[in-house]
């Protein structure tokens, strides 16, 4: 299912000094994200993360992604780590790569039984 990620915001790149009129007014936009009177300019590293997660349709997909790491958090392999492989073909299900010690094994596994390690806002 597609759906906005951030429903109600758009992204904009631009000089605050010149424009913040211009866009604060412009049709359609409900207001600037800010703190106050004082507009938040969204961190560089969040955009390219998002960016990250884009598909060639400008989609972006939510929960972990094939080369991150996940941890299990339901089942029989609870606390496991490892790296997700891929997606089953009914995208309910993941492949994950698991590493034990000296062991390793790939597990299909429902993709809501894991979570990604790192960039878990998303």
């Amino acid at each position: 299912m597609v759906r906005p990620l951030f429903p109600g915001y758009l992204f904009a790149w631009f000089c605050l000094a010149e424009k913040y009129r211009a866009v604060r007014w412009a049709i359609g936009v409900k207001d600037i994200v800010r703190s106050g009177e004082v507009p938040l300019p969204v961190d560089e590293a969040i955009i390219r993360m998002i960016r990250a997660r884009m598909d060639e349709a400008g989609c972006v997909r939510i929960g972990p992604s094939p080369g991150d790491e996940v941890e299990v958090v339901e089942g029989p392999l609870r606390g496991l780590r490892g790296i997700l492989e891929r997606e089953v073909g009914d995208r309910e299900r993941v492949i994950v790569l698991l590493t034990a010690i000296e062991y390793q094994a790939r597990v299909v596994i429902e993709r809501r039984a894991v979570r990604a390690i790192v960039g878990e806002w998303i």
